[in-house]
């Protein structure tokens, strides 16, 4: 384990994937955040509970109940 530590150290490579590394992480609290502020609005939340219902019985399409959750999120902005 040391020595692929040294050989990626040496050229580089582990460098290279710490920073890439970041850039993720950074990606996932962009997405974290996305998400909880998408669903920490209570009147979402609501909606979204009954898009799946709606879902479930076949009454709306996915990209139709996005558009409506995406439509009342943008609304409370």
């Amino acid at each position: 384990m040391l020595k692929f530590e040294e050989i990626t150290k040496t050229s580089g490579v582990f460098e290279r994937r710490r920073r890439l590394q970041n850039i993720e992480w950074v990606e996932f609290m962009i997405k974290d955040y996305l998400f909880d502020s998408f669903f920490g609005n209570k009147q979402i939340s609501v909606q979204f509970t009954e898009m799946k219902e709606k879902l479930l019985n076949g009454e709306i399409l996915p990209s139709a109940a996005f558009d409506l959750l995406k439509e009342t999120y943008f609304k409370l902005k």
